[in-house]
């Protein structure tokens, strides 16, 4: 899948939360080609502020247990640049 594949998955994501009535901002984890986690930010629906997309597709990543080669591998794609807190 070439990067700019990866990066039109995210930004659909983002189109998603849009249609959810949330901002349009998602991000997406691939280990090369297979897609390991997405999410986009839930502030309306979980009522909370520290949900962003970045953040929740990394933890949900990090759930996962891929060892340090695979994640070495790993790229984020995100719709928006990182907050300092998800950078």
């Amino acid at each position: 899948m070439k990067k700019e594949d990866k990066m039109e998955f995210t930004i659909n994501h983002a189109r998603e939360a849009l249609k959810n009535g949330e901002m349009p901002v998602a991000a997406s984890v691939f280990l090369e080609d297979k897609l390991i986690s997405k999410a986009y930010t839930t502030e309306k629906r979980d009522e909370r502020f520290l949900v962003h997309a970045e953040l929740n597709a990394l933890l949900d990543a990090d759930k996962l247990k891929y060892g340090i080669p695979d994640r070495k591998k790993m790229a984020l794609y995100t719709t928006l640049e990182p907050c300092i807190m998800c950078y």
